[in-house]
Order: C-alpha cells, then sequence, then structure tokens
C-alpha cells in the first residue's frame, strides 16, 4: 500500500492531511515458500517521509534521514522454507517545523 503523501496526497487516515507530521507503524508475518536470499524495497516519495523495515528482526532499511525520492532495499538469506517471520515497518511524513529534526 501507498500512503505517501507525494501519491495523491493519501495518508493512513482521513482525517490526516499532507501537512501534518504523523507516523504508522506496520507489522505483520512472513511465510516465504523457500529457503533462499530475499531482498525487500521501501519507497520515500519526497523529502518529507522517512521509513525503516526490519525483517526476522533485522533491520533491512534505515532511510530515517530522508533522502528524497529514493528507494532503499536491503536483502536477508531466510534458512527455513514455509516457516513465519517477523515483519515491521515504521513510516514517518515529517511536515512543519519537526522537519527541520527527522530524529524520532
Amino acid at each position: 500500500m501507498d500512503y505517501s503523501s507525494g501519491s495523491a496526497g493519501y495518508s493512513p487516515a482521513a482525517s490526516l492531511t499532507t501537512d501534518a507530521t504523523y507516523s504508522v507503524r506496520w507489522a505483520g508475518l512472513l511465510r516465504p515458500q523457500y529457503a533462499e536470499e530475499y531482498t525487500f524495497f521501501a519507497r520515500v516519495s519526497g523529502d518529507e517521509d522517512r521509513v525503516k523495515l526490519w525483517v526476522d528482526n533485522s533491520l533491512l532499511v534505515d532511510q530515517w534521514l530522508s533522502l528524497a525520492a529514493t528507494e532503499r532495499s536491503g536483502t536477508l538469506a531466510i534458512g527455513a522454507a514455509n516457516a513465519y517471520f517477523d515483519v515491521a515497518m515504521e513510516y514517518k511524513h515529517v511536515e512543519g517545523p519537526h522537519k527541520e529534526n527527522p530524529e524520532p
């Protein structure tokens, strides 16, 4: 899903506008079909966006200091097929006076 402000003004809730600062954390499970190396991607659409991605408790993407319009990736060797692995993504849209200091 794409909730970035650069994507037609979408946000994770109707009450949030594109000029608001907000953060979202998604968490779930990944069940790969094969035991092999996987590459995970996260893309930010503008200098207002921040993202971190963990898979199996390994931080694969750390873009908390923005790099405008950049796609980041991380690779992880998954050693067990059909097992469950934790996945978590943190997303932050920074606007207004907080934009100068992007650290949480």
